[in-house]
């Protein structure tokens, strides 16, 4: 877990794919209120930053 920001009221949090189900039962059992706003950071990153295909063919085989 990776604390991004925060203050009184909210923190935002960075969470590993496989601790998901530990923190939503952690912070359930507690009757913490949370909201999931972005469930798949790399999948977010990806689409904002598309592969550019020309380029991958020029690095192609490189070392």
């Amino acid at each position: 877990v990776a604390k991004w920001t925060g203050n009184d009221s909210a923190v935002d949090v960075l969470i590993r794919p496989d601790m998901i189900p530990r923190v939503t039962r952690f912070l359930r059992e507690r009757e913490v209120k949370y909201e999931v706003v972005i469930p798949d950071l790399q999948q977010a990153i990806d689409q904002e930053n598309p592969i550019d295909e020309e380029l991958l063919d020029e690095l192609a085989g490189r070392k």
